[in-house]
């Protein structure tokens, strides 16, 4: 597969498509620096869980951002959900 369809395929899974062309930028640099397209796929399939298991408060980061920050390399704890959270009666996050 050629670089510009690795890059559609990652950008058509990514859930905030703002930013492609600067996305599209990192992760050319980002796979001619030694960065595989499955580590970015995984990474990408790992944020979505995350992103979906956080759905009452968590917004997806921009592409052009997730791209860019390398982000498929973050340690993302899939453990913890929203059920996980304590919340007071307005749905407020309570630290």
């Amino acid at each position: 597969m050629d670089i510009d369809k690795e890059f559609e395929s990652l950008w058509a899974l990514y859930p905030n498509k703002q930013g492609k062309v600067n996305a599209k930028k990192k992760y050319v640099e980002a796979r001619a620096t030694g960065t595989t397209y499955n580590e970015v796929l995984k990474g990408i399939e790992k944020y979505i869980r995350y992103c979906d298991s956080q759905k009452s408060w968590y917004r997806p980061k921009m592409g052009s951002t997730w791209f860019n920050q390398h982000c498929w390399l973050d340690e993302i704890d899939e453990g913890e959900t929203d059920k996980d959270i304590a919340k007071d009666n307005f749905g407020n996050i309570i630290l």
